[in-house]
């Protein structure tokens, strides 16, 4: 199980098994949220069995699927509103944790730099050098409302 930490509330990783929630739970998370859609992969356990493991060990469960290259600035804010919400610390995932690391990026557009939200994306080695552009355009389109 590879986790990647974004912030002290968010962390994100590749796709999650079956046994993996139970160490996601002894390493203190609260939440995971899945940001993979069933069927994505053949090998992925679904959505129902993630959640009913995350259930048995006291974790909280959010599942918001989106396309890997198809998600739109709304399921983006969806995702920041899940975290706003959610008891954290959390653990989002999808097949490799890019997709959720975007969503949150995209979340943060307007609450914090973008040049900020590059570096920390790139600290825990995700590149979102070609989403930057993307971050800045809806921190307007959020503001000029």
């Amino acid at each position: 199980m590879e986790i990647h930490q974004l912030t002290p509330a968010l962390s994100v990783s590749p796709q999650l098994s079956i046994a993996d929630i139970e160490k996601v739970a002894k390493a203190g998370f609260k939440t995971i949220i899945c940001n993979r859609p069933d069927l994505e992969g053949i090998d992925q356990p679904s959505s129902e069995q993630i959640q009913a493991s995350c259930t048995a060990v006291g974790i909280d469960w959010q599942y918001l699927p989106v396309n890997p290259r198809d998600y739109t600035d709304q399921q983006a804010l969806a995702f920041g509103q899940l975290l706003d919400q959610a008891k954290g610390p959390v653990l989002a995932y999808c097949r490799t944790g890019t997709r959720s690391t975007n969503l949150w990026a995209l979340s943060q557009a307007g609450k914090n730099e973008v040049a900020d939200i590059v570096s920390i994306a790139k600290n825990a080695s995700y590149d979102l050098s070609k989403l930057a552009e993307r971050i800045g355009a809806l921190a307007a389109e959020l503001a000029a409302k």
